[in-house]
């Protein structure tokens, strides 16, 4: 079962000293007493609270997500007609079992470092194919410290919280195991997530402690004077007035007593406020998209600027993209035609993405034109010429000019 965490019960976050407890207890390398527990379920709460990480995780997620994608032969692999029926064959069940909706759980544990899902097989009118998926709660999931690649699930008792642990089949779930710090702790979980915690902690509580600033300093101080020697009475009266000019807007005061403003100094408050909610800002940019632009340019950068930063998110999208065609093509494309076909002929089909929009077309034509002139017996691949310029290539039958 998922694990409930009672600290956060009361709270939207929990306080500084238990997330050290809970980092504390993520890091321990010996799997008897790890938990890694409370620390992923405060980082599944963290967008809840940090509306600015939530809008960097979606606009991650849609760059690779918003690309169609279908199952094909690998390079240098040309299908034959046996293998050209098995990929409509396999396409076919890949969409009719929604085994796409699997991808943003792939892209869930690159973010938070693991994720699995059991895929459950069962004969069909398409053939052998996925008849459920049973997703793992993030609080399910840790790393299996003897095993480099492998997952352990966490079952936590409801009645006692205790928990057990079992390994992962990879042979019967689909594995998602990313550390950010590969090859400096391979055992860090909670991956990019992680690395935003303690930032979104500073920004949620600055922005009450800004709150009660205002509620404070939002209007002016207003105090009185009165004659040195006044009576108790008099004094009482004053403080009175004071009480119901704050609260009603309105009292009287004897001639007496003089009443002052005492302006509120908030530009300090709000300039150092700002300044450090655009500093996490920037951090958590970089740590999610790779740079700090994203729809809003400002008066941040020029358009130069702007295309190296869009260079370094496009590299981001990219090993995105990979990863999720490696995922996806040996844990789940491999099981498919071993399950409907046996052993392949020539090699295994994999998942594609159609990243052909993404490309210059116009520069591509341009490419095709100069190399032709300067050898016109270069040799194009004809689709691939079709492709890289976005034309369809004209059919049988066709009207063409």
């Amino acid at each position: 079962m998922a694990y409930k965490n009672g600290d956060l019960y009361n709270s939207l976050l929990p306080t500084i000293v238990q997330m050290q407890r809970y980092i504390q207890r993520a890091n321990n390398t010996t799997q008897q007493y790890r938990d890694p527990r409370p620390l992923m379920s405060t980082l599944q709460r963290l967008m809840q609270v940090d509306l600015n990480l939530l809008g960097l995780v979606g606009t991650r997620l849609d760059a690779v997500l918003g690309f169609e994608s279908s199952i094909t032969m690998p390079d240098g692999y040309a299908p034959d007609t046996a293998e050209q029926q098995q990929l409509v064959e396999m396409n076919n069940r890949f969409r009719t079992s929604k085994m796409r909706a699997l991808l943003r759980t792939v892209m869930i544990g690159r973010l938070f470092g693991a994720s699995a899902v059991r895929l459950v097989w069962g004969n069909t009118a398409n053939g052998t194919a996925v008849v459920k998926k049973q997703k793992y709660d993030l609080t399910e999931l840790d790393f299996d410290v003897l095993n480099d690649d492998g997952l352990i699930y966490l079952n936590t008792n409801t009645n006692n919280g205790l928990l057990t642990q079992s390994p992962i089949d990879p042979e019967t779930h689909i594995v998602v195991r990313y550390s950010p710090l590969d090859g400096i702790e391979k055992n860090y979980i909670g991956s990019l997530m992680r690395t935003n915690m303690i930032l979104s902690w500073i920004k949620y509580y600055d922005y009450w402690n800004w709150a009660k600033a205002n509620e404070k300093f939002a209007d002016p101080m207003i105090w009185a004077s009165y004659r040195k020697g006044s009576q108790d009475t008099e004094v009482n009266a004053v403080i009175a007035g004071l009480e119901q000019l704050g609260t009603d807007a309105r009292a009287a005061f004897s001639d007496d007593v003089k009443l002052q403003l005492l302006e509120a100094q908030r530009s300090g408050s709000m300039s150092a406020h700002k300044e450090l909610v655009e500093t996490i800002k920037s951090e958590q940019a970089i740590s999610i998209l790779g740079q700090t632009l994203t729809t809003d340019l400002q008066n941040k950068g020029s358009k130069a600027a702007a295309s190296v930063h869009n260079l370094v998110r496009s590299d981001i999208m990219w090993s995105d993209l990979l990863a999720l065609q490696e995922i996806i093509s040996d844990q789940y494309c491999v099981q498919d035609f071993q399950k409907n076909y046996g052993e392949p002929k020539n090699a295994f089909p994999v998942l594609r993405f159609h990243t052909d929009e993404t490309e210059d077309t116009e520069a591509n034509a341009r490419i095709f034109a100069e190399t032709k002139s300067a050898d016109a017996n270069f040799k194009f691949k004809r689709d691939e010429f079709y492709r890289k310029i976005n034309f369809t290539p004209p059919q049988e039958g066709d009207v063409t000019v």
